[in-house]
């Protein structure tokens, strides 16, 4: 087959990327619940394998420490209290004590009494980070700092300053 052929040859057979656009989505909608059941049924079977279950569970944690890992980066890698910078005894605090309201918030139903059970650290983070990393309203403190800040009100190395 000559070149002169093969470009007549691709001029006829060659399709129209708007028809092709136009029936694709004709066909998504009208399979589209059969395709949503088949796509989650070859996850749960996928899920169902233990390598996969490992695996899935490997990644998901490494995004959640370099997450965590950014947000240390951006708040400070320290207690704003007393200085201590174990990595594993640093918690995100909310400054205006209002982490159940947030965590309601995000849980998408603020009405709920338990709402907020629902909403782990990772989303809180995620969300700060989808909204900027507004600085006025987390700061880092070690847990200490945290849960006396929660219980008393204030911290207790705060009064010896």
């Amino acid at each position: 087959m000559g070149l002169e052929t093969l470009t007549e040859w691709l001029k006829t057979h060659q399709r129209d990327p708007q028809k092709h656009k136009a029936a694709y989505n004709r066909w998504r909608q009208k399979h589209l619940d059969t395709e949503r059941a088949r796509c989650r049924e070859n996850t749960r079977q996928w899920l169902a394998l233990p390598h996969n279950r490992i695996r899935q569970a490997i990644t998901k944690r490494r995004y959640h420490t370099r997450l965590m890992n950014e947000f240390f980066a951006r708040f400070g890698e320290e207690c704003l209290c007393c200085g201590e910078i174990e990595p594993v005894f640093l918690s995100l605090d909310h400054v205006q004590n209002d982490g159940a309201k947030k965590k309601r918030e995000l849980s998408g139903n603020p009405s709920s009494r338990y709402a907020h059970r629902s909403v782990s650290t990772y989303q809180i983070v995620l969300d700060l980070k989808r909204r900027g990393w507004p600085q006025e309203e987390v700061q880092v403190l070690c847990m200490n700092c945290n849960f006396a800040k929660r219980r008393l009100g204030f911290c207790p190395h705060g009064l010896a300053a």
